[in-house]
């Protein structure tokens, strides 16, 4: 792993000055310009934890194209964690 490329990259993805995001049981939501950091750094979290468990990892995007609300937003999805709640 290239912690330099890693981090030259994370540079281009920075999180807007003042903005605080919270994760609650829909993921992050947010408007979609505030949502750029958010997406990169959950795409390596998605690798480095399928890496870690020999497993399938998703991101789910979701868009709102209700221009009353405009929320977007990313949530996480460890198929491990999910079937263990289920009891699968």
């Amino acid at each position: 792993m290239d912690l330099g490329a890693i981090t030259k990259h994370s540079a281009l993805h920075a999180k807007p000055s003042g903005l605080t995001l919270q994760y609650g049981t829909a993921g992050f939501r947010s408007k979609a310009e505030h949502l750029d950091h958010i997406m990169f750094r959950m795409g390596l979290l998605a690798v480095l934890r399928s890496k870690q468990t020999k497993s399938t990892i998703g991101v789910m995007v979701t868009a709102s194209h209700n221009p009353e609300v405009m929320c977007s937003g990313l949530w996480w999805k460890n198929t491990m964690v999910y079937k263990a709640n289920l009891g699968v």
